[in-house]
C-alpha cells in the first residue's frame, strides 16, 4: 500500500525549478519541466551525494562535431560530486565513468532498431545507474507525492 503526503502548491515551484522536501524522513527532489512534476530521491545511487544539491540543465544533442541542439523539454540533474547525469523524467544515467578514463572501442553486429533508438538519444549512450523515481502527482493546484511502503 502506498502512502501520499501534500508537499506544496503547483505555483510553489515555477517551471524550469526544483526544491527539496522532506517526505516521511527521505529527501525528495521535485522538478517542474514545462508545467509537469517530476520526483527523484536526494541521493545519488552512485556515491550516495546529494543527487538535488547539483546543476540542472537541458540535455543537450549532437549529431556530430560542431552541431549541438538543446532540448528545454529534456533536463538532466548533474550530480555534485562526480557529474554523473540523470534524467529528471525518468531517472536514468547518461554518463558511465568506465566510459570516460581510456579511449576504445567496441566492435559488434548491431540490430538496427538499437542503432536508431541510439541517434535519437542524440549520441549518448545510458550509464549503469538509475536514480530512484518518486511518483509526483497534482490535486487541486498540489503538489502530491506517493511513496511505496
Amino acid at each position: 500500500m502506498a502512502s501520499t503526503y501534500v508537499v506544496g502548491r503547483v505555483g510553489d515551484i515555477p517551471d524550469g525549478e526544483h526544491r527539496v522536501v522532506d517526505v516521511n524522513g527521505r529527501g525528495v527532489g521535485i522538478y517542474n519541466v514545462g508545467g509537469t512534476f517530476y520526483g527523484l530521491l536526494d541521493r545519488c545511487p552512485h556515491m550516495g551525494a546529494k543527487l538535488c544539491d547539483g546543476v540542472v540543465a537541458d540535455a543537450l544533442r549532437s549529431d556530430g562535431p560542431g552541431d549541438y541542439q538543446l532540448d528545454p523539454g529534456r533536463r538532466f540533474v548533474i550530480c555534485p560530486w562526480h557529474g554523473w547525469e540523470f534524467d529528471v523524467a525518468t531517472g536514468e544515467s547518461w554518463f558511465d565513468a568506465r566510459r570516460t578514463r581510456v579511449k576504445s572501442y567496441d566492435v559488434a553486429v548491431a540490430c538496427g532498431a538499437d542503432l536508431a533508438a541510439e541517434v535519437e538519444a542524440g549520441g549518448r549512450v545510458k550509464g549503469p545507474h538509475q536514480a530512484e523515481r518518486v511518483e509526483i502527482s497534482t490535486e487541486d493546484d498540489y503538489i502530491v507525492v506517493t511513496l511505496p511502503r
